[in-house]
């Protein structure tokens, strides 16, 4: 079996989840024997990384095209179309990417099996901005739809799907899978942290607000660190909201990180906070939950599974409710707490293992293959 993926960022770039989450994959792919190509732009990659070249990696063949415009990347598109004739399966990243747009195009023209993952583009949120453009995208694509097969990471996402594209679209719904790192020493610190794009989505102004409100927060000197890189001054936002409520001193705005640093200022954190309006999935969640740090997550994200396994809380969004969870996790007896970063790690190791969950993904490209096996579930 040959997957092609074309893609706008692969790893080592960090410009985004899937530049990782894809990675894991691939790379487990290849371990079940499965042939795997990857097309990508240099979009933030390394300077030494090689350009316009085939490389043989641990992913499988990777080309990381000279790209001047990360949205008119041609030389990735030609080189991806270059591979067509020899995939199984296309697997799209995006559903509003000039390269998937052209690559799957052109692999429905040619018959192509095609898995197409939204990345939460289709949530009611995602979909009011650039609506025009984002509306002759979806009416184009509605007529093919009965030839895609929608790849969602949640139940919330697979509704998102069945409300655009009709109640008899094609979803495969599988978690982002993961190569878990190994713990790292922990040193506790007296903060929580939010790791992400300061980006108004997010919820990020209740967060601030669930913090002033939260009685241990504001009593006990924790503190929080937003980390993560800004959208459009967003953050010059936060800091005014937090002055006016009078926890600014009690917030670090920080410039992403990655790596080691990352793994680090997860596990030493208390808890990670992602208050989110709308998240399809969430890596971050499984990032900290590897270092055994429990989340404490929105009911707009699909994490309801942190609260069933006594690995954090999943609540409303709202200021109120944030504030009640907050003081809820920084109370917890020490022993309790231990317990919650056991069940944390416990949970990352289970469900989303990419080297002990790649079969799923081979089963799931065997029934888009296979459309009689697909209907038969």
């Amino acid at each position: 079996m040959h997957v092609l993926f074309p893609i706008g960022t692969f790893y080592p770039a960090q410009s985004g989840g899937p530049s990782n989450s894809v990675y894991w994959l691939t790379k487990a792919l290849r371990q079940q024997s499965v042939q795997v190509t990857v097309v990508s732009t240099d979009t933030d990659q390394p300077v030494d990384t090689p350009r316009n070249q085939w490389l043989d990696t641990d992913a499988g063949r990777v080309r990381y095209a000279r790209t001047r415009h990360h949205r008119l990347p041609i030389r990735a598109i030609r080189a991806a179309l270059s591979q067509l004739p020899t995939a199984d399966v296309v697997h799209l990243t995006s559903l509003f990417y000039t390269t998937s747009l052209v690559v799957g195009w052109v692999a429905l023209q040619q018959g192509k099996r095609i898995v197409w993952s939204p990345r939460g583009e289709l949530a009611a949120a995602a979909r009011t901005q650039r609506t025009t453009s984002k509306r002759v995208v979806l009416n184009w694509l509605k007529g093919y739809a009965h030839r895609i097969t929608f790849h969602v990471t949640s139940d919330a996402e697979a509704a998102d799907v069945l409300a655009v594209f009709g109640p008899t679209a094609a979803v495969l719904e599988l978690p982002n899978y993961f190569e878990l790192p190994p713990l790292v020493a922990r040193q506790a610190g007296r903060y929580l942290v939010f790791l992400g794009r300061l980006h108004p989505i997010k919820g990020l102004e209740n967060l601030v607000k669930a913090l002033a409100q939260s009685k241990v927060f504001v009593q006990e000197n924790w503190y929080l660190r937003l980390v993560g890189p800004d959208s459009d001054g967003y953050s010059h936002h936060l800091r005014e909201l937090a002055t006016y409520l009078g926890i600014a001193h009690r917030i670090q705005i920080e410039a992403p990180v990655a790596g080691l640093a990352k793994a680090h200022l997860l596990a030493n954190a208390h808890a990670l906070l992602l208050p989110s309006h709308s998240e399809n999935f969430g890596n971050v969640v499984i990032e900290a939950l590897a270092q055994g740090t429990p989340v404490i997550a929105s009911t707009g994200t699909p994490w309801q599974l942190l609260a069933d396994r006594q690995a954090g809380f999943w609540v409303s969004n709202q200021p109120d409710s944030l504030a009640a969870a907050l003081d809820a996790c920084l109370s917890l007896p020490s022993l309790v707490y231990a317990t919650h970063r056991q069940n944390a790690r416990r949970l990352a190791q289970e469900h989303f293992d990419s080297r002990t969950n790649a079969w799923r993904w081979v089963e799931a490209y065997e029934r888009v293959l296979n459309p009689t096996l697909l209907c038969a579930e």
